[in-house]
């Protein structure tokens, strides 16, 4: 079960999760498995900052 989070603080990490895995992705090969795994990552961090910040806004 996950705590609870504020918006704010869910918004906030989601920003560093993106460039947490921006900074895999271009670290990684061309088609790799791990490059594929970045951009997932990538779009889910987008999507749970903005989904947060329409919570807090």
């Amino acid at each position: 079960m996950a705590w609870p989070r504020s918006a704010s603080d869910v918004a906030s990490d989601a920003w560093g999760w993106l460039k947490d895995a921006e900074h895999c992705y271009r670290n990684s090969e061309d088609g790799t498995p791990e490059q594929s795994a970045a951009i997932t990552a990538m779009a889910s961090a987008a999507i749970a900052g903005l989904l947060a910040k329409q919570i807090k806004d």
